[in-house]
């Protein structure tokens, strides 16, 4: 997860931005313990962190394999 960090430090270095959202407390408080966190701030940062991190890796995999077929069901 270290590494993840690395990627992203210099997104997470910008300015922030302050905004007020309806989450799911059970769901933070979740969160925050599966990252590892001690702040609520903290625990949306570092799951946007995991977002960006996912994004860029599924990114390379389609780049070198083609993108996967969805198999999801609609």
């Amino acid at each position: 997860m270290a590494r993840i960090r690395k990627i992203h430090k210099n997104i997470s270095a910008q300015p922030r931005h302050r905004v007020t959202m309806n989450i799911d407390r059970d769901k933070l408080q979740r969160a925050r313990k599966a990252l590892g966190t001690k702040t609520d701030t903290d625990a949306v940062d570092r799951a946007l962190d995991l977002v960006l991190a996912n994004q860029e890796t599924q990114g390379a995999i389609d780049q070198i394999f083609g993108q996967a077929p969805d198999f999801s069901i609609s």
